[in-house]
């Protein structure tokens, strides 16, 4: 059987869906044709909530707005982090980001990698700031610090109701 150009399209699309899941970016070249990239995935139905949700949690971050945090935690929110003291509830967390900003009054947060399964959402961040108060005891680094965060978010209805937080920060604990 010869293809035909419907069966040949069909292979094509087929084709184009598989790269598009396996190797968003790449580029597909068809004989004849000029190139074009790889399209990233869309989710046809829209943003994924817990992502934007958690997004929004960054920007509470990075522009110190107090006042969202309980429009983002759930009541019964707990913070669990290796290196930092537990927080249990949306005003203990509020006090938290108040000791680092006052600490970091120019810290800034980029999103490195987020990836959403079901209700558990996953960030890596990079942060970076100048130390300009004390830390928990820690005594004053000084200068630029760099910081390295993986947050895991468990999301409850629309809030965050848990999350486990691992932060490098050699600068900072030098």
């Amino acid at each position: 059987m010869v293809p035909t150009a419907t069966t040949r399209m069909l292979a094509l699309l087929v084709a184009g869906a598989i790269l598009v899941a396996l190797w968003p970016g790449a580029t597909i070249a068809v004989a004849g044709q000029k190139p074009f990239p790889v399209p990233h995935r869309v989710d046809p139905l829209g943003p994924d909530p817990n992502e934007d949700l958690v997004r929004r949690w960054i920007e509470v971050w990075n522009t110190g707005d107090l006042d969202a945090v309980d429009d983002l935690l759930a009541p019964d929110f707990v913070r669990h982090a290796p290196d930092s003291p537990e927080v249990r509830g949306p005003a203990a967390e509020r006090q938290l980001i108040a000791t680092y900003l006052a600490a970091f009054s120019d810290l800034r947060f980029t999103i490195e990698a987020l990836v959403t399964e079901g209700d558990t959402v996953a960030v890596r961040l990079s942060a970076v700031g100048t130390q300009r108060g004390d830390l928990f005891g820690l005594p004053l680094a000084g200068g630029n610090v760099h910081i390295e965060i993986t947050e895991t978010d468990r999301i409850a209805g629309d809030k965050i109701a848990e999350q486990w937080v691992v932060i490098d920060a050699p600068d900072v604990m030098a």
